[in-house]
């Protein structure tokens, strides 16, 4: 699976390498109505994320919003 990763998705101090982890391993929750796939799980740090993105035409994965879970329990 080739992905790649938008500066949106980094904006919130998560690494590269923790983004991808997830996107790989963690648990994938399905497309939303806005055609977003959604992600939960590990990054490579050991952090609890939520990954989303969304698949281009020639097969690649666009990741554009990662943020640590701990956020949604505030």
């Amino acid at each position: 699976m080739r992905v790649g990763i938008a500066d949106s998705a980094l904006k919130h101090g998560v690494s590269y390498s923790a983004v991808v982890e997830v996107c790989r391993s963690g648990e994938y929750l399905g497309i939303d109505s806005s055609n977003l796939m959604w992600w939960c799980g590990s990054g490579s740090d050991g952090e609890q994320y939520e990954v989303a993105g969304f698949e281009t035409d020639d097969g690649a994965i666009i990741l554009i919003h990662a943020m640590p879970m701990r956020w949604r329990k505030r």
